[in-house]
């Protein structure tokens, strides 16, 4: 026999579980610290990706590969789908490499050129918080089956805009993260998924991405499976190693 839940009911806990605690600006701040701190645990990553990419007037694009990365800014991907590819990054050289027609693209490694998934959606704030950005908010808001997060604003102090990031105090791990402009118009958003516990760590199992660029909404999905964190992560990885005939051409070609 089945039970249907009456209106109210669902309604009254709700209410319950979203009802704000009491806390100090200190508390909150302390946890955005502490969720900050926890992310900086992740001092490298491999795992396998699925990624899907959305942009205006083209058709959705499947890639898949291997995706490795370290805290000091360096990854490398392995493609596979939808054919062998080589993207990476020493941190000053970004490369795109194409194996069965040995061609090479390259630039100056840069943030806004890294098309890999970050694994630390806090990176280069929680350095900068009390010198860069203005840190408010703290309150309760009900997320997915009645689960509990807090959400922070953060203003920068030099271009003006707002980060909204809400945190789950259970997991102690960001689960969205949302730039706007002075505007008030969304620039970016981004959403953390399906958290594991992976060697004390709480990991996302899907990113997803959507930003508002010149052309139109782009939107990316990355997909993490059998993720090592904190493993073994050899310089060799993000070396270069081309054969002889390779044809070189720069991105802005």
């Amino acid at each position: 026999m089945r039970y249907a839940i009456p209106l109210h009911t669902v309604i009254a806990l709700a209410a319950l579980l979203g009802a704000p605690r009491y806390a100090a600006a200190d508390d909150a701040a302390a946890l955005f610290r502490a969720v900050a701190r926890e992310h900086a645990k992740i001092r490298s990553i491999d795992a396998d990706i699925t990624q899907y990419i959305t942009e205006p007037g083209r058709p959705r694009e499947i890639f898949r590969g291997r995706y490795r990365a370290d805290g000091r800014g360096r990854f490398r991907i392995d493609y596979t789908v939808p054919s062998r590819q080589v993207v990476r990054s020493d941190g000053k050289l970004f490369e795109w490499y194409y194996p069965d027609d040995r061609l090479l693209y390259y630039s100056e490694a840069a943030e806004r050129d890294r098309p890999g998934p970050g694994f630390n959606p806090l990176d280069g704030i929680e350095k900068e918080l009390e010198s860069r950005f203005e840190l408010s908010g703290g309150g309760w808001r009900l997320y997915g089956f009645f689960k509990r997060a807090r959400v922070y604003h953060l203003r920068d102090r030099q271009s003006g805009l707002d980060i909204e990031v809400r945190v789950d105090p259970s997991i102690r791990a960001v689960i969205t993260k949302t730039v706007r402009d002075r505007r008030g118009y969304e620039l970016i958003r981004e959403s953390y998924e399906g958290h594991r516990d992976i060697g004390g760590v709480f990991f996302p199992t899907r990113v997803s991405v959507t930003a508002r660029t010149a052309r139109g909404i782009t939107s990316s999905v990355t997909d993490y499976a059998r993720v090592i964190l904190n493993g073994p992560m050899p310089d060799a990885v993000f070396r270069a190693d081309y054969p002889r005939g390779v044809t070189r051409r720069r991105l802005d070609e």
